[in-house]
């Protein structure tokens, strides 16, 4: 029976990321390809922050998201709404360990999204997030250490 539940915990968490993937792809197509990414540098009392997110459309919408500390120490979702104008609102939310959570503002343009997560502790981080497209030179010149 041990050996069971591993097996069924590992083909559980393999189906959720397959889906999950396969939602962001549609969704990165949508919104023209790529995502949006950063690495913030770690601190003397901070994990390193990876946020990866997938873009609205051109006309504003919804856009969802995934934020972790590279210790693996906390893992959250982001959920945020692009407005026509480029301004965003939304919230961070835990859902593993003590992941950043607050609410979010900021504004997407020609260069990227810069946004605001006003948590508390780490969680309080101004973030510059730059566009990835796959295949182009950008996938390595966004500041992303990639």
């Amino acid at each position: 029976m041990q050996k069971i539940i591993p097996s069924l915990t590992i083909a559980a968490l393999t189906a959720i990321t397959i889906g999950v993937c396969i939602t962001s792809v549609a969704r990165a197509q949508e919104g023209g390809g790529g995502y949006y990414g950063s690495r913030s540098p770690a601190t003397a009392s901070c994990p390193q922050l990876e946020s990866r997110v997938i873009p609205a459309p051109p006309a504003g919408g919804v856009t969802k998201g995934v934020m972790y500390y590279s210790d693996m120490s906390g893992v959250s979702v982001i959920n945020s709404t692009v407005a026509a104008d480029g301004s965003i609102t939304g919230t961070v939310k835990s859902v593993s360990g003590n992941g950043p959570a607050g609410p979010v503002t900021g504004r997407r343009d020609k260069n990227g999204v810069n946004v605001h997560v006003a948590g508390t502790g780490c969680s309080d981080i101004n973030i510059a997030l730059k566009r990835w497209v796959p295949g182009t030179p950008s996938d390595r010149a966004e500041g992303s250490g990639g």
